[in-house]
This record gives structure tokens, sequence and C-alpha cells, in this order.
């Protein structure tokens, strides 16, 4: 199957985050980004998860982030990668789309290591659940 094509929980959708492109290995959330995200002080505003076994933690900022469903751009994603550049996480967030009935937004992290598979897990934090559980994996794709 193309890499732009992925099969979530037995369905198979359009993958606009990877179009026909080289990509490192991902972990696609399974819970819907809405429209407007809020995220608040000390309830949802921290994310801790593990890449090859390293730990990463980053606190988001208290406010509201709004996605654009036509641009596919989201305020959120954008914060994500500001803080994990900050702590030297080897990931980069970034909005997926896939399509059932209508476009749906979820949260995708990818390792900015293309040349070879890496494990991203153990997601945890009052934020974790922005992510949701893992709804699919990606290996590397060179």
């Amino acid at each position: 199957m193309p890499d732009a094509f992925v099969t979530f929980n037995g369905t198979i959708y359009v993958n606009k985050a990877v179009g026909y492109t080289s990509r490192g290995s991902r972990q696609w959330g399974d819970a819907v980004l809405n429209k407007n995200s809020a995220i608040e002080f000390d309830v949802n505003d921290t994310l801790s998860f593990e890449v090859d076994e390293s730990s990463y933690s980053i606190t988001l900022e208290d406010k509201e982030y709004y996605t654009d469903l036509n641009r596919h751009h989201s305020e959120l994603v954008d914060e994500l990668n500001t803080k994990l550049q900050a702590v030297n996480c080897p990931v980069i967030a970034k909005l997926g789309g896939i399509n059932h009935d209508t476009h749906v937004n979820v949260i995708v992290f990818e390792h900015a290591s293309k040349t070879e598979n890496h494990v991203i897990d153990s997601f945890s934090g009052n934020a974790a659940g922005l992510f949701g559980g893992v709804g699919y994996s990606e290996d590397s794709k060179l």
C-alpha cells in the first residue's frame, strides 16, 4: 500500500500528513483534535513519553489553540513542536488528517530520523488525552 494511505482500526484512510515522501517512524493518535483545544494549567498541560527508551516531558502554555481544518494547520501542533525542540526531543508533531465520512484530525508524532526505525511510546501526563491511545504505528519509509 502506498505511503499516502494508512489502515486505522481496520479502515483504509488517506494519509494527508505523509504524501509520497520519505518519513521517520510515526505514532498516530486516536483522539480527534477539535477546532478549538483549550489547555489549562495543571489540568491538561503536561505530556510525557519515551523515544527509544529516553524520556521526554513538556508543559504546554495555558491558552486556547485553534486548528484550521481547511488549511490543515494547528496552533496546538506548533506549540507541541516549540516545546519538543526546547527539550531536544528527536520527534516532530504533525497534524494528521484521515477521512472517514468526514475529515478528522489527529496528532501524529514522527521521529526526525528517516534512516532507521524508532520506538515512540509510553504516553502519559494530564495532556495525554489530546493524543489518545496509539491508533496506528508506522515504521520509517525510505
